[in-house]
């Protein structure tokens, strides 16, 4: 049966290769490994001609498991139907263990009057080897181009070249009990398995993905089952199965492209043919914009927009404190100690509670001087004022921020301003704006063929062409000017003319490329949640207040969007303190003192919001719920 399987295998492939005789690409040489894990499903008491006893007369090997491991080697053919589909016949070598063990009661082990069963196990072994030859048959699961995941199909048919066992008995309880030798192991027994079946026959189905192509070498990983149909050895039933994972490597065959020798063809007699004058001229480069001629050595100009990207950050540099204490509870994060270290003068409004007297504005002053001091603030610089509350506020939480500390600060002898705007530089980025370049050339050869290459170069990347006439793109692809403009930037163009008569006209011309910088500022607000980021804290406000208590905006910054025709929109917030209708209109009246602060532009549109602008529960979001913003619109 195993012959008719071969011969049948090998007429398949020679009818194939016959038909193929000119396409040898279609042909793989294939090969590969795989290892896993050996199953063994049988029912027999012993192996041929070897021996048992002792108790084990009705005990069956009956499962076990070990190790497989196998290597093969073959050839592969790719067909067009189903999606894409591959034959191959392989010669696989195949190893597989087992480890079966068997356990009996053998005894009675008497100690006084205790009595024990003695218990030992009959542990076999064995290792066998065939040699088979596996047609099969794999397609594609899915667009072979998205996911090349191929399921394989196939027949394995082959002989046993290798079997061998190992056998033995070994005593298990008592601990303290031995055989009749002094030893735990006894009955030991190794050799070849007799009676081994010949032929064997089993199923093989899997699948590998195509994971990548180096040199006509595809690589894939695979995983395969086999599933014995035939027993091992005559008259036991012993079958044995196995699911690996491997490797497969296929080298695709090159096309065979027979060697033509070109026909002997006598010399031609030498004729004197008098040498032509070939004149080139570049004719022109220029700009398709302007329709300027740019002459030899002289600069391309290219614009750039610079974008700088400024984040800034408005903080409220205040501080609170314990009532009737100089003890701090609650505090900005205070980014704005760094720069108060340059500022020449510092006022700090000390907030008394109307129940507080003047010792506890003493005791804060120390503390505040203290604080300053840690951060390397010179206390020279400081002065203080104090703010006592008149009268007790009905509201708890109002009452809270009366014991406070607030920090101003005098900038470009400006006016003393208690929010503090912080910014950075966090991007910069250069942004081309594309130039094309033609170039022509005009050539003069008194009729006679010629041949033409152009070449030309931009800094360090070659281009070539093989037209009179081309185009030059300078752009962000052929100028790596994103993130810095190199110190020297050029463009080189180098014609050549060759005629039949061996004559040779050359044409180069060098450019200078010189950047063009148009500087442009985007703002970024860290204190926005939104995901857009042209968005800027105007001020903030006092408790129930609708004018201004503090400024946090360069106003030139939206002048200048106005200027530029731009819609802007500002939205006015309060704290969760008092009713929803009272808070909407103070809201209202909020908005209407920024919108002021822009002489009334049209182009801006005033809201409110019922949401908070901070969620956080402090004292501190309080202050910044006291809030109007501007957002520029899109």
């Amino acid at each position: 049966m195993l012959y008719k399987i071969i011969l049948i295998s090998l007429i398949l492939f020679s009818s194939v290769c016959t038909k193929a005789e000119e396409k040898y690409t279609d042909y793989s040489i294939i090969g590969g490994i795989k290892g896993g894990i050996s199953f063994h499903n049988s029912s027999f008491l012993a192996l041929p001609n070897t021996t048992t006893c002792c108790g084990y007369d009705n005990i069956y090997f009956d499962k076990a498991l070990g190790l497989s491991t196998s290597i093969y080697l073959g050839l592969e053919k790719d067909y067009d139907f189903w999606n894409g589909s591959k034959f191959a016949v392989t010669l696989d070598v195949n190893r597989a263990t087992g480890n079966y063990d068997k356990q009996a009661k053998i005894g009675n082990w008497i100690e006084n009057d205790d009595i024990k069963d003695i218990v030992s196990k009959q542990i076999l072994e064995p290792a066998i080897i065939n040699l088979s030859i596996v047609p099969n048959f794999s397609f594609y699961l899915f667009d072979k181009e998205k996911y090349p995941l191929m399921f394989n199909l196939g027949v394995g048919a082959g002989v046993i070249l290798s079997s061998e066992y190992k056998m033995h008995e070994e005593l298990i309880s008592p601990e303290e009990a031995y055989f009749e030798n002094g030893l735990k192991v006894r009955n030991q027994q190794e050799g070849a398995i007799e009676k081994t079946a010949n032929p064997i026959f089993y199923l093989v189905g899997g699948v590998k993905y195509e994971l990548f192509n180096v040199n006509n070498l595809m690589f894939s990983p695979t995983l395969s089952f086999n599933y014995g149909l035939t027993n091992l050895v005559q008259d036991i039933s012993w079958k044995q199965h196995s699911l690996n994972l491997g490797v497969n490597v296929a080298y695709r065959l090159e096309k065979h492209i027979p060697v033509v020798e070109p026909p002997i063809v006598p010399d031609l007699p030498k004729l004197n043919i008098p040498k032509q004058v070939v004149t080139l001229k570049l004719e022109t480069i220029v700009y398709d914009d302007k329709n300027t001629e740019i002459t030899n050595n002289s600069n391309i100009v290219i614009p750039i927009n610079v974008t700088e990207t400024i984040e800034q950050e408005v903080t409220l540099p205040i501080l609170f404190f314990k009532k009737q204490s100089a003890e701090i509870v609650q505090g900005y994060d205070v980014n704005f100690i760094e720069q108060m270290k340059y500022d020449e003068k510092i006022v700090v409004e000390i907030g008394l509670a109307v129940d507080e007297t003047d010792k506890i504005t003493e005791e804060r002053k120390t503390k505040i001087k203290e604080f300053l001091h840690k951060n390397s603030i010179k206390t020279e610089k400081i002065e203080f004022s104090v703010t006592k509350s008149s009268e007790k506020h009905r509201h708890t939480d109002i009452e809270e921020e009366k014991s406070f500390a607030k920090f101003y600060t005098n900038k470009d002898d400006k006016e003393y301003n208690f929010a503090q705007v912080n910014q950075k530089t966090i991007e910069k980025e250069n942004c081309i704006v594309p130039q094309t370049i033609q170039v022509k050339s005009e050539i003069e050869t008194n009729g006679q063929p010629y041949n033409l290459s152009a070449n030309y170069k931009i800094n360090d990347m070659e281009f070539s062409s093989a037209d009179e006439n081309f185009t030059i793109v300078l752009d962000e692809n052929t100028l790596d000017w994103k993130n810095s403009i190199p110190n020297k930037n050029s463009l080189d163009v180098y014609v050549v003319v060759n005629d039949v008569a061996g004559n040779e006209r050359k044409e180069n011309l060098s450019f200078s490329i010189v950047p063009q910088t148009k500087s442009a500022i985007k703002y970024v607000n860290s204190n926005s949640q939104k995901s857009f980021t042209e968005e800027y804290i105007i001020g903030f406000f006092d408790f129930d207040k609708s004018e201004f208590s503090s400024i946090a905006i360069d106003t030139n910054i939206i002048n200048e969007h106005l200027q530029n025709g731009k819609k802007l929109e500002i939205i006015a917030y309060t704290d969760d303190i008092g009713t929803e209708d009272y808070n909407a209109s103070l809201a209202l009246r909020r908005a209407l003192a920024g919108k002021k602060l822009f002489k009334n532009n049209e182009n801006i549109i005033i809201s409110t919001d019922k949401n908070l602008y901070s969620n956080s529960n402090s004292i501190y979001s309080r202050f910044q719920n006291r809030v109007a913003i501007i957002r520029v619109l899109k």
